[in-house]
């Protein structure tokens, strides 16, 4: 039997009457919870006739770890509309696709843009699908994004994570320098333990 609590969530999320806002409120409250026995409440909103749906639906299935995403996300890639092919470019650089991750870098370095979608859109959605999984390669653009004031806290954080991680002792003033955007307790002790991680890692070379 498998598990059914996000369900009714998903399906009406899908539903054709469902305000937009209420479908990404939805998104960004389960997008991270899902798994693979959701797959079955989601494909549905692949194969909408509503291009909204089908590009909250590749989004949904994006972070969910199973065989069966890839193959999705690759069809989707082919969607004669933007914003489902973006989406399905975004899941598959999180799948760790190595040509996606590209791409998405590229579009960020760039300033490109695809269809309707602004730049800015483009950027958070770049910053979300690198930093989920960052790698030494992304730090360059995850460094240009640390400060500027369109990323969104969470993923502010996420890349303060990855500095932590990854990071050199040259990045600590961008760290610093990201508390003046961003100054609650929570972030601040964040960005203390980044700072701390990297002199410790810069210590033991």
């Amino acid at each position: 039997m498998r598990p059914t609590a996000l369900s009714p969530l998903l399906q009406y999320m899908a539903a054709p009457d469902t305000d937009d806002h209420a479908r990404l409120f939805i998104l960004q409250c389960v997008n991270d919870i899902l798994t693979p026995y959701y797959l079955p409440d989601i494909k549905p909103m692949l194969e909408s006739e509503d291009q909204v749906i089908r590009a909250i639906g590749v989004t949904a299935i994006s972070t969910i770890e199973d065989p069966a995403v890839v193959p999705l996300l690759k069809e989707a890639r082919q969607d004669d509309r933007p914003r489902v092919a973006f989406s399905a470019l975004s899941g598959l650089a999180m799948q760790g696709d190595e040509d996606a991750r590209q791409e998405m870098t590229r579009l960020y370095v760039e300033n490109e843009t695809m269809g309707d979608i602004p730049e800015i859109q483009i950027k958070r959605e770049v910053v979300r699908a690198l930093v989920r999984d960052a790698q030494a390669e992304d730090l360059p653009l995850l460094k240009d994004a640390l400060n500027q004031p369109w990323v969104e806290v969470n993923y502010r954080a996420a890349i303060v994570r990855a500095l932590g991680r990854l990071g050199a002792e040259e990045d600590i003033p961008l760290l610093e320098e990201s508390l003046d955007l961003q100054n609650e307790d929570a972030y601040g002790k964040l960005v203390r333990q980044a700072i701390e991680s990297i002199q410790e890692r810069q210590g033991q070379a």
